[in-house]
């Protein structure tokens, strides 16, 4: 009895200290694994450069091309290849921003708009008559096959039967025939069913491409209203409205922005503009000569440069947040130079100065990607 109660109790030792061990064991792997994926995270975090955000009141520029025809007046060309119908606004009339300024010809335009619509309409008929059809072809393979496999058993009775001059051969003949037609409708109905993916996707394709016609003309009567950028008056005495700036034989000269559009004509392809030189005249050599003004617009206060590199899929930013990327969707309301780079004058209200936005370029940026931040920049204005 001592012996087995002693055998009893080792057995009972050994099972805990066996239990024990596995519990040791499982806890181990569990902290290394932990460890290890702590270690992963760390090493899989990608590494960006951001720029600190710094509110500022910023005005934006616009690079203009025009002929210099005497030392006041600039002819410039409107975007839109069209003609003018009817000017709206009259020399010393006053305008608000956003009034229409000049009437074009879009009636020819329209016209487009209206056939690329109706193209579009009858592709997508075609698609659901394409799609209805192969329905039905399905069905009728399943009928074709069934009459395929009664003519193949008329086949094989009338060949027993002819064997034994129970039918005449014509008979036979006639079940034959029937056999190949069945035959010949079930590959074709068959055919029709396989070339089904290979026709829609040539209609989608149409589709697509209509769709960016359609874009591309919608897009085109959106530039076509000439309004007016800013308030000011339509006519040569008006007040100064802003500044341009043009570099003339590494001479830079400083104009006053009249008006734009200001004296255009009917039937004519392009807008006039109305440039003063401000302090010093250029030599009269410039007449004719082909420049770039660079136009100074009113400030618009309390917003943001970025450069075009923070910029993903045309009107996000991604900020960080708790070692993360966060889009955000925001204004772009034009563009300004500092110390001769391009930085985009933006507005948001999920921003505020000192945070922190994305600038490197990441094709896997997203939201929510874990980041490692390596470089801290910020907008360096001239002193």
């Amino acid at each position: 009895m001592i012996t087995n109660s002693l055998s009893k109790t080792r057995s009972s030792i050994i099972i805990f200290s066996l239990l024990l061990a596995v519990i040791l064991v499982t806890l181990m792997m569990y902290v290394f694994k932990s460890s290890a994926e702590k270690k992963s995270v760390k090493k899989n975090l990608t590494s960006i450069s951001v720029l600190q955000l710094q509110i500022t009141n910023n005005n934006p520029k616009i690079n203009l091309f025009g002929t210099i025809i005497n030392p006041y007046i600039t002819k410039l060309k409107s975007p839109i290849n069209t003609y003018v119908d009817e000017v709206l606004v009259h020399t010393t009339e006053y305008v608000k921003q956003g009034k229409l300024l000049i009437k074009l010809n879009i009636e020819e335009l329209h016209n487009d708009i209206e056939l690329q619509k109706n193209k579009i309409q009858s592709i997508n008929q075609k698609i659901a008559l394409l799609d209805k059809n192969y329905e039905f072809d399905q069905q009728l393979l399943k009928a074709e096959k069934h009459k395929l496999k009664i003519a193949k058993k008329n086949v094989s009775r009338f060949e027993e039967l002819q064997k034994k001059q129970a039918i005449s051969k014509k008979q036979a003949d006639d079940a034959l025939f029937d056999l190949e037609n069945s035959q010949l409708a079930t590959i074709n109905r068959q055919k029709e069913i396989d070339t089904h993916p290979i026709k829609k996707s040539e209609l989608k394709h149409q589709l697509q491409q209509a769709n960016n016609e359609l874009d591309n003309l919608l897009l085109d009567l959106k530039r076509s209203n000439i309004t007016s950028p800013i308030d000011g008056y339509q006519a040569t005495k008006a007040k100064k409205i802003t500044t341009g700036i043009t570099e003339i034989y590494n001479t830079l000269y400083t104009l006053d922005l009249l008006n734009i559009s200001a004296i255009t004509r009917l039937n004519q392809g392009g807008a006039d503009a109305i440039f003063r030189f401000k302090d010093n005249t250029p030599p009269l050599a410039i007449i004719g000569k082909t420049v770039k003004v660079q136009v100074t617009m009113p400030v618009i206060p309390n917003s943001y440069l970025i450069p075009l590199s923070a910029i993903y899929h045309d009107k996000f930013i991604y900020k960080i947040s708790d070692s993360k990327l966060k889009s955000i969707k925001i204004n772009i309301l034009g563009i300004d130079y500092v110390n001769n780079k391009e930085y985009l004058i933006i507005k948001s209200s999920d921003l505020k100065p000192n945070d922190l936005i994305l600038v490197s370029t990441l094709a896997t940026a997203n939201e929510g990607l874990p980041v490692k931040i390596v470089k801290t920049s910020k907008v360096k204005f001239s002193t």
